[in-house]
């Protein structure tokens, strides 16, 4: 299957062309931002959705996630962001399911009044029972407009990179082109947001090779509950994917197809505390044993911003 460099390019094009741009008129400090949450999970069958890998078995775990941030303005229509982001989850029975994932991200975009564009890049290692098993590199380019303060429209190209450490037949890149869009309401207080996006993923291993279509829906709304600043979230998406050759393990082509669930509640107790919950069903549907099961997780936590 192709390996097309688009995406690279065009940001890499973009990056210098907006380097080259002398309206550094207006300057800012930076804005730095940080979170905490902490908090714990039940999912109903343990397991990890990269290696098609799931137990049956359900359990329960702590979670960690911490964010670092950074804004900046150096300019009047260049914004330049950063920072850092750990999640961690460890289960009380299942160890040797523990996760951890770093990702360290940056993005820089130049608003034209017309469109704004901008390139952004992600870095995450995610660790398995202490050990590292895959590390994940994506680039991505992309233009979104305001229309009429109500709809706002974004359209991206990315790049993927895969490395698995312990199954260098799944290593893998991947072309993905989408397009979201947001509709605001109740004077922006809520929205609905929709998107669509084709994946082409290029793997060591043919039998890893596959085209997929995306779709994501999601309504969100804020209001008050007991008195108290809210916002809820209720949204589903749809995954199917073609592989381009046959899976030796099932002696043929591999057909997957996902669906799921889920709705989020934040509920603010003081400016910096809140209280938060998550609930999703996934159901994933593939003629490969390993990869078709379903699973339930809730999970509740206190996030602190600053």
């Amino acid at each position: 299957m192709r390996r097309s460099d688009f995406p690279l390019m065009s940001a890499t094009i973009l990056s210098l062309a907006s380097i080259s741009i002398p309206a550094m008129a207006q300057q800012n400090d930076p804005e730095f931002s940080a979170s905490i949450e902490i908090g714990g999970e039940y999912d109903s069958n343990v397991g990890v959705i990269e290696l098609d890998q799931s137990t049956d078995e359900g359990d329960y775990a702590a979670l960690v996630d911490a964010e670092l941030g950074l804004e900046w303005k150096p300019a009047n229509r260049l914004t330049l962001k950063g920072g850092y982001v750990y999640s961690g989850k460890a289960y009380a029975e299942r160890g040797d399911f523990n996760q951890q994932v770093h990702r360290a991200f940056a993005d820089a975009s130049w608003d034209f009044d017309i469109v704004e564009t901008g390139i952004s890049y992600n870095h995450a290692v995610a660790l398995l029972d202490g050990n590292e098993f895959l590390n994940l590199q994506q680039t991505s380019l992309y233009a979104g407009r305001l229309f009429a303060d109500r709809f706002y429209l974004r359209a991206a190209a990315d790049r993927r990179e895969k490395e698995f450490e312990a199954q260098p037949d799944r290593d893998a890149s991947a072309d993905i082109y989408g397009v979201d869009a947001f509709i605001f309401f109740n004077k922006a207080s809520s929205f609905v947001s929709l998107g669509v996006a084709t994946e082409t993923e290029d793997a060591k291993s043919d039998s890893f090779d596959y085209e997929g279509l995306k779709l994501k829906a999601k309504v969100t709304n804020k209001f008050e509950l007991a008195g108290l600043s809210s916002r809820l979230s209720i949204g589903g998406r749809y995954e199917d994917r073609d592989y381009a050759a046959i899976t030796p393990l099932i002696d043929a082509v591999r057909e997957d197809e996902r669906k799921a669930v889920e709705m989020g509640l934040d509920t603010a107790l003081t400016q910096a505390l809140s209280l938060t919950g998550r609930f999703e069903y996934a159901d994933y549907s593939s003629n490969l044993p390993s990869a078709d099961y379903s699973e339930n997780t809730a999970s509740i936590g206190m996030k602190l911003s600053f």
